[in-house]
């Protein structure tokens, strides 16, 4: 037996022996965390006390934004049903003045999105002069946009 076949098997018998030793190993050491914004909610529907109540139960707390999230999700399911419950327009009248409203703030967008392509192209600005988190943001806004034609392509049946 030469010399390298010598030190590579005492290097085998020296991983075996440690990896003998070894009961346990765990896996999920670099594993980044994930945001669980309904980790508590029912259904999607939570209200603050709730919340805070079952978290404080299990030991722990909400921070800020998690505080925040959760009384904008119950405003947003007052809001609700204020608006459906308001008698002072039937349904579809109410819906009709919603898109109505939406294609005006969407012409704003339109506008604002012309205005700045121009800009960049009349400047010279490439992307890699742009901040990263605006790439990101233009890459999540191009997101929310897609999903909302989703939204409305199956609205319209």
């Amino acid at each position: 037996m030469d010399n390298e076949t010598r030190i590579r098997q005492h290097i085998r018998e020296l991983i075996q022996e440690e990896f003998s030793k070894l009961e346990e190993i765990s896996t999920t050491g670099n594993v980044a965390g994930y945001l669980t914004p309904y980790a508590f909610a029912k259904d999607g529907k939570t209200n603050t006390k709730r919340v805070k109540n079952l978290a404080r139960m299990i030991g722990y707390k909400l921070t800020k934004r998690g505080e925040e999230e959760a009384r904008m999700r119950d405003s947003l399911n007052e809001g609700y049903y204020d608006y459906k419950n308001d008698d002072s327009m039937k349904p579809h009248q109410k819906i009709g003045n919603a898109i109505s409203e939406m294609n005006k703030q969407i012409k704003e967008i339109e506008r604002s999105l012309r205005m700045n392509r121009r800009l960049k192209k009349e400047t010279g600005t490439t992307n890699d002069k742009l901040w990263k988190r605006t790439k990101n943001q233009m890459v999540k806004l191009e997101a929310r946009l897609t999903e909302l034609a989703a939204k409305i392509r199956e609205m319209r049946g």
